[in-house]
C-alpha cells in the first residue's frame, strides 16, 4: 500500500515538472524549426547557383567544341559571359 502511495507522489512530482518544462520545450522546438528554415534557404540558393554555373560550363564546352570543328577562316560567334550574366541573359543552348 505504501508503494502505491509513493508511486502516486512520484507521478504528481513528474507531472508538475513536465508542466513547468513544457513552455521551454515549445520555445526550443519553435526556435529549432526557424533555424532549420533559415539554414535551408542558403542551401537552396547554393543549389541554384551551382546549376547556373554548370549551365555556363556546359555552354563553354559546347562553344569550345564548336570552335575546334570550325574550319580556318570562318568566324564563330562568341558570348561575353560577364555581359550575359549582368543582363540576365540565358546563355545555355
Amino acid at each position: 500500500m505504501k508503494d502505491i502511495q509513493n508511486l502516486r507522489t512520484e507521478v504528481k512530482h513528474l507531472t508538475s515538472a513536465a508542466q513547468q518544462l513544457e513552455p521551454f520545450v515549445k520555445t526550443l522546438s519553435t526556435t529549432n524549426n526557424q533555424q532549420q528554415q533559415q539554414q535551408q534557404q542558403p542551401v537552396n540558393e547554393l543549389t541554384l547557383q551551382s546549376q547556373q554555373l554548370q549551365a555556363i560550363l556546359d555552354h563553354i564546352n559546347k562553344l569550345q567544341l564548336q570552335g575546334s570543328t570550325v574550319p580556318k577562316g570562318k568566324k564563330v560567334a562568341t558570348v561575353n559571359i560577364a555581359d550575359s550574366l549582368e543582363n540576365g541573359s540565358n546563355i545555355s543552348s
